[in-house]
């Protein structure tokens, strides 16, 4: 797994505006790729593949780690060009960037679309996560009720057994019981 600082040192710095348009779309690459394991951990969520679920967490966060860096990338060129760097301070470079190729644009709008549609799928997948939490406790407080209910009657039984019969293994008398022997 790439650490978070690798994942930083691996991404450009973006000093023009042709930076920023390699940026935005490798920015949106890997949205896109989150957004495909966002979609195929849902469907193993929805499936209850709980392997399958396993193998996500690492690729989420790869590639959660890359876009941090280049989302950080990005806030460092708009406030080196006196934005704040954030979404607004995006859509004012958009505005007052006359000659930016169109696919600076597209890739902007696509890029929130997409942020958009995974905060979504993600907050679903957790809600997936949190009813299959609730019936795997479920399930477990039943077993544990079925089993302490089923078992405390045997229990009982072997107690009674075990007090009918002394240390030498021959049996005795219950207080006010008679022997075996005597009846």
């Amino acid at each position: 797994m790439i650490s978070s600082s690798n994942v930083t040192k691996l991404i450009a710095s973006v000093n023009s505006a042709g930076d920023l348009a390699r940026s935005l779309a490798e920015e949106t690459a890997e949205l896109d790729a989150l957004l495909a394991l966002l979609r195929e951990e849902q469907h193993a969520l929805q499936e209850r593949d709980v392997e399958r679920v396993y193998t996500f967490a690492s690729a989420k966060s790869e590639r959660l780690a890359r876009l941090d860096a280049l989302d950080s990338s990005r806030g460092r060129f708009l406030r080196a060009n006196g934005l704040s760097p954030d979404h607004a301070g995006m859509q004012r470079y958009l505005e007052r960037t006359s000659g930016l190729p169109a696919a600076v644009s597209e890739n902007w709008r696509r890029l929130l679309a997409n942020a958009a549609e995974a905060h979504q799928i993600n907050a679903v997948n957790g809600r997936l996560i949190a009813a299959q939490l609730r019936f795997v406790g479920g399930a477990l407080a039943a077993l544990q009720q079925v089993t302490v209910d089923g078992a405390l009657p045997a229990l009982q039984r072997v107690a009674s057994l075990l007090l009918c019969y002394g240390a030498d293994g021959q049996t005795r008398s219950a207080p006010g019981s008679r022997t075996l022997a005597s009846a």
